[in-house]
């Protein structure tokens, strides 16, 4: 745990890549095992339900009492997953690279995912960058081309900072 919990950034204003459908992103949650990372790897020491609320916030809802559809995303379902693919021009998966800074437990996390996606037919590329090169991209608008492994508390102060100068529907 360094730093908070981490979140997928995704482009989903570059139309010309997989992202910008609602379906793909949902299929890529359901492609993820959320209670086995949280078992598996935290040894069940971790919460799944952070993002953009926590418990310790008083805007938080726990998952249990969320709507029945966003429950359903936190549910591993590779079936539908690739369901959702099929749907959205994907049938066979797709390839992407991901961008996350040198930390052995953030590779770590990442490989992990990249396994689990894998079954589904997405090939998660991960692009290794050091500390100076990943800040650049993380905190600059966007420069990253598909997708960002970022802190959520970067994400967050980012938001806040850039929002009067970033399309409300990207965020």
């Amino acid at each position: 745990y360094l730093g908070g919990p981490n979140l997928i950034a995704v482009r989903q204003d570059k139309t010309d890549k997989p992202f910008k459908d609602i379906r793909v992103r949902q299929a890529l949650m359901l492609a993820t095992d959320f209670e086995a990372i949280k078992r598996d790897y935290y040894g069940g020491d971790a919460e799944i339900d952070v993002w953009p609320s926590n418990k310790n916030m008083a805007t938080y809802v726990p998952l249990d009492k969320m709507p029945a559809a966003v429950q359903e995303l936190y549910r591993y379902n590779p079936e539908k997953a690739k369901q959702l693919l099929k749907e959205a021009g994907y049938p066979s998966g797709f390839k992407t690279p991901i961008v996350v800074q040198a930390v052995a437990q953030r590779i770590d996390e990442l490989s992990i995912i990249k396994d689990q996606w894998s079954k589904v037919g997405v090939e998660l590329v991960l692009d290794i960058k050091d500390p100076g090169t990943y800040s650049r991209l993380a905190i600059a608008g966007h420069p990253y081309d598909e997708m960002l492994y970022r802190n959520v508390g970067m994400a967050i102060a980012q938001t806040l900072m850039q929002a009067y100068t970033r399309n409300p529907a990207i965020y």
